[in-house]
């Protein structure tokens, strides 16, 4: 299959206590699943199986635990190795002074680096330049295996901010506004710096009545 023809998964993280309680994680390795979080996991990866190609090969995490976590619940349902790759962290917005509970800066950056503003730097995070950089080279190394399908597991405002640069017909703004809970996932076919957006499920069907905190996105 030609690199162009690609498809590419990727996979919000399942529930943490943060998320629970509508806040946000930036500790790291950071927090554990709750039990909520393990078994959506579950669910969306038998959800994933419908998806032709997404079964085998291997599926590639941000290295934080709540990624990892999700990833080890579903690699085995979809029969894919897990590959730790820690380029698919979360937006690191504040680096070694981040405090936790930081939702509203957290997000006002991610919609500025969104929106193209990518110079914006607080003091010890890195700036929306270096993490397309880093995110770009992940997706490489995920193209690089050659699979039809590549599945990675990541985190919201990452995922957001990636399609808003790189996914044609997406803006900044529609990114930031379309809902992605936890273990919601969207689907892109392309290649390289350039994709086009197929699908984009703000939850896995099992959740669509849900009523649960899943509003902070890291």
């Amino acid at each position: 299959m030609s690199v162009l023809a690609r498809q590419l998964i990727l996979l919000r993280h399942g529930q943490t206590p943060a998320n629970a309680a509508g806040t946000v994680d930036l500790g790291v390795p950071g927090q554990q699943l709750t039990e909520q979080g393990c078994a959506r996991a579950r669910s969306v990866a038998r959800e994933l199986l419908r998806l032709p190609g997404a079964t085998g090969g291997s599926l590639h995490t941000s290295d934080l635990t709540r990624a990892k976590e999700t990833a080890d619940n579903v690699a085995p349902i979809l029969g894919r190795d897990v590959v730790q790759d820690r380029r698919l962290r979360e937006l690191d917005v504040f680096g070694p002074t981040a405090e936790d509970g930081q939702v509203e800066t957290f997000l006002d950056v991610e919609r500025d680096w969104a929106s193209g503003r990518l110079a914006r730097c607080l003091p010890g995070g890195e700036d929306g330049f270096a993490f397309l950089q880093r995110f770009d080279g992940a997706i490489a190394g995920l193209l690089a295996t050659q699979e039809a399908v590549g599945v990675l597991v990541s985190h919201g405002g990452a995922i957001r901010t990636w399609l808003a640069h790189r996914c044609s017909g997406l803006s900044g703004n529609q990114a930031c506004a379309l809902p992605l809970q936890n273990c919601g996932y969207v689907l892109v076919k392309g290649g390289h710096s350039h994709w086009e957006l197929e699908s984009w499920h703000a939850c896995p069907s099992s959740a669509a009545n849900a009523t649960t905190g899943d509003v902070a996105k890291h």
